[in-house]
């Protein structure tokens, strides 16, 4: 009882400091961060899309950017880079010189990107999309391991509205990754009801499982009382081994 009394007595005394978390650092990033893959969801050919984003920008702003997004090109192919019409700074801002950037270059592996403002407007503040970029996955990994990579921002340029480079110790950089991993072919509904891996394009809602894409490998179940509900998606394959198995 002594040491319950001390426990409670401190607990009742000592006042601890209430920490708030301040504002984030000025930034750039690559959202989503982490685009982790599995074979058991996920085919050759598939499409992901990153967002190449900004945050926490405070005044006087950015006039103007220019940076690159570099990526593994023995991985993934850069299908489609744009800036679409509500990025942070639109290219409707810009003087049309004909082709507009982003630019890919397949043989390198790298998107470059620049808008910039015109005439006498201030800064943008805060943050939004600068440009969106679309990968398709063009190689499997080996069996049992996983293909990583990182989508890499480099090479940047943020300009404040003198004109002026804003030092690359104002703001933060924040790259993204890539894994593409062998599950052994298979996705598990695992005894205790969970889905492994857990990326797999199976939604769970209690005892029900619903499909929310395509499934190009085996399923193995677990456990007792289920529902699987395909929602007009299909188990696909090369023609061998089990769909579904109980």
């Amino acid at each position: 009882m002594l040491l319950l009394s001390i426990v409670l007595d401190l607990c009742s005394t000592i006042a601890l400091p209430i920490i708030k978390a301040g504002p984030q650092k000025q930034r750039i990033y690559v959202d989503p961060k982490d685009n982790e893959f599995s074979t058991g969801a996920t085919s050759i050919g598939s499409n992901f899309t990153v967002s190449i984003k900004s945050a926490g920008w405070t005044p006087p702003g950015v006039f103007g950017y220019e940076l690159k997004l570099y990526y593994n090109n023995t991985l993934l192919e850069a299908v489609v880079a744009k800036i679409p019409n509500d990025a942070w700074i639109n290219l409707s801002d810009t003087i049309d010189f004909g082709p507009k950037p982003p630019f890919i270059n397949h043989q390198k592996g790298f998107i470059l990107s620049a808008a910039t403002l015109l005439g006498e407007q201030p800064g943008r503040s805060g943050g939004g999309i600068l440009f969106t970029v679309t990968f398709k996955i063009i190689k499997t990994p080996p069996k049992g391991g996983n293909l990583s990579g990182t989508l890499e921002l480099t090479d940047i340029i943020m300009l404040n509205p003198n004109g002026e480079v804003i030092p690359p110790d104002q703001y933060d950089i924040v790259n993204g990754n890539y894994l593409f991993s062998d599950m052994d072919g298979c996705i598990y509904i695992r005894p205790d009801g969970s889905i492994d891996p857990s990326t797999a394009p199976i939604l769970r809602a209690g005892d029900v499982y619903t499909f929310t894409g395509n499934i190009y490998d085996s399923i193995v179940i677990e456990r007792d009382s289920f529902v699987l509900d395909g929602a007009g998606y299909a188990v696909e394959g090369l023609g061998n081994g089990t769909g579904i198995s109980l």
